[in-house]
């Protein structure tokens, strides 16, 4: 194989991943500040015990598990996991 194939096939992967890399990322970030916040409002929740508190953690979690394309029941179980 001479050279230039490599080099043109290395330009091509390159190129690929400069054009579709900025939408994995923008989800990557997105996940990454949910969990953040879903980190957050469990220690909130774990503090303080309230209800309002719970709620805001049950709809963090959903989102989470929304962006990270878990099923309903897998949602649950990560939100009563993390609970306990």
């Amino acid at each position: 194989m001479e050279f230039k194939y490599i080099a043109f096939s290395l330009i091509g992967i390159l190129a690929f991943l400069f054009i579709f890399a900025p939408k994995f990322r923008k989800t990557e970030k997105e996940i990454g500040q949910l969990e953040a916040k879903y980190v957050d409002a469990l220690r909130t929740y774990q503090k303080s015990k309230n209800e309002n508190d719970l709620d805001n953690l049950k709809t963090l979690g959903n989102r989470l598990g929304t962006l990270l394309k878990k099923k309903q029941n897998e949602i649950d179980d990560m939100i009563t996991r993390d609970l306990s």
